[in-house]
């Protein structure tokens, strides 16, 4: 441990090689922006003058004689295609390999069989006056340039065009990309040295409170911290050294009440269970009522009895909420049974219809002579059944049968849920009634039950003085009985 420990890089170290990384990535990318952004100014001043120039020029004399000359000049026509000649009886000069010269008349020639029109010249006619970059038919390379529209009296509307190649002013700016690319890398190496130096400072001050941290850990809370530069960490020490005093006072307050909260974490298990068990039936049942609705499943009148099944379940899901408080007092005999005339064949009738619409193995009820009354608790009986059925259709085979039937032998009053499930082998039968049995997690594909169900089952019949049995082999099946006395014979 102490050698893996050494091997790991300090704070420090990996500080810097992270910042290192993360700098030099933010570096480029500073310098990309600085370069696009000095080439961006030094094309947008050099886009200003040719404009500004151009503005200055009110005649084609002018842009032939006076121009500035700050950029390369053209004149073409009203069309966009350049002249080849202006003559007149008065003066003559050249311009781009094009004469001109201007006198009492003129006459202005232009050359279309050699020259290319310039697509911007209807744009510029429009405007009047337009500046931009990009390429020119007459110009090899990328431009910027500035356009004006000239009409003077007695002569043909003309286009003034002046530009400068891009590269030209991108070599004139040089020194503008020096200086910001200069600036950036000064910037990073100071912030680097500045963050190495903080770096170092904080890593000792942090080496120094994991150390102590480390002996708190141990067990050793007499542990000490040094005073720190950084006020922060300084905060993190002093508290760190009132929580090791705290932590050394309380330790043996803690070991008195560990066996105290063991056997509390032990009964709230068992409450959670037994509540999880409980509760995800009647869940259970209005979801599948729902989806049967959803998937067109209900005719109209089983609709309305549908809506009927979930207000009894949300309602017998609020009375479960209450009994799950005294599920303890159910096995020590303390809870309060309402004990009184069932109509079992009524309650087994609601606990299946509440599976109608379910995919799996077919529920089928029968009634065997006139249906008996009984003497009982309706929601424990209905828990009771319920339970025999959420087994038998959690194991039956999905095109198997669960049959239900109830019938009066003997002075009770019987229900009997037979599945054709892979049944219980017989080492486990025995177990059936323990909370957390055996024999119910083995049962169990998926791991859906909490192997409560029928530990529930039987604390219900004990109190309301019913008999439970369960009668299984492995591979035959299994048969689940309630018997509660019968009311005739009270």
């Amino acid at each position: 441990m102490r050698e893996d420990r050494k091997k790991k890089p300090t704070l420090i170290a990996s500080f810097l090689a992270h910042s290192g990384a993360a700098a030099l990535i933010a570096v480029l990318i500073m310098l990309l922006v600085a370069f696009f952004t000095a080439d961006r100014i030094a094309l947008e001043g050099a886009l200003d003058a040719l404009a500004s120039d151009l503005d200055g020029v009110d005649t084609l004399e002018e842009f032939v004689s006076s121009f500035p000359g700050r950029g390369s000049r053209i004149v073409l026509d009203s069309e966009g295609f350049p002249i080849s000649g202006v003559q007149s009886p008065g003066m003559g000069m050249g311009m781009m390999g094009y004469g001109m010269g201007y006198g009492n008349q003129s006459r202005i020639t232009s050359s279309r069989s050699s020259a290319e029109e310039w697509a911007k010249s209807g744009e510029v006619v429009e405007k009047g006056r337009l500046d931009g970059y990009g390429d020119i038919p007459w110009v090899e390379g990328s431009t910027v340039w500035a356009a004006k529209y000239l009409k003077e009296q007695g002569q043909d509307p003309v286009i003034l065009v002046t530009w400068r190649k891009a590269s030209s002013v991108r070599t004139e700016g040089w020194a503008l990309y020096v200086m910001g690319t200069a600036g950036i890398a000064v910037a990073s190496a100071l912030n680097m040295a500045l963050a190495a130096r903080v770096a170092r400072r904080l890593s000792a001050g942090l080496s120094s409170v994991a150390e102590s941290s480390r002996r708190i850990a141990a067990g050793d809370y007499g542990a000490s911290f040094k005073p720190q530069e950084v006020e922060e960490l300084d905060q993190i020490a002093k508290s760190l050294e009132g929580l090791a005093g705290d932590l050394s006072s309380r330790t043996e307050e803690l070991k008195e009440e560990q066996e105290r909260l063991a056997r509390l974490e032990q009964s709230q298990k068992r409450f959670i269970a037994d509540a999880s068990h409980e509760i995800r039936a009647p869940l259970a049942t209005i979801a599948i009522t729902l989806d049967a609705w959803k998937d067109g499943l209900l005719t109209e009148e089983e609709k309305e009895d549908a809506v009927k099944h979930v207000r009894d379940e949300v309602a017998r899901l609020g009375a479960l909420a209450e009994q799950l408080l005294d599920l303890s007092r159910i096995e020590s005999g303390r809870i309060q049974m309402d004990m009184r005339v069932l109509d079992v064949a009524e309650i087994v009738q609601d606990v299946v219809s509440s599976y109608h619409g379910r995919h799996g193995a077919e529920i089928s009820l029968m009634i065997d002579g006139p249906p008996p009354k009984a003497i009982g608790d309706e929601q424990g009986l209905f828990r009771i059944v319920r339970n025999y059925l959420d087994n038998a259709l959690r194991f039956a085979p999905k095109d198997g049968r669960v049959a239900v039937s109830i019938t009066r032998k003997e002075g009770f009053a019987e229900v009997l849920v037979e599945d054709d499930g892979p049944g219980i082998p017989a080492e486990e039968l025995e177990h059936v009634w323990d909370r957390f049995s055996r024999s119910e997690k083995q049962r169990s594909l998926g791991g859906s039950g909490t192997g409560l169900g029928l530990a529930i089952v039987k604390a219900l019949a004990d109190a309301m003085g019913a008999e439970v049995s369960i009668e299984s082999a492995k591979g035959q099946g299994t048969k689940a009985r309630v018997r509660l006395r019968a009311a005739g014979d009270c």
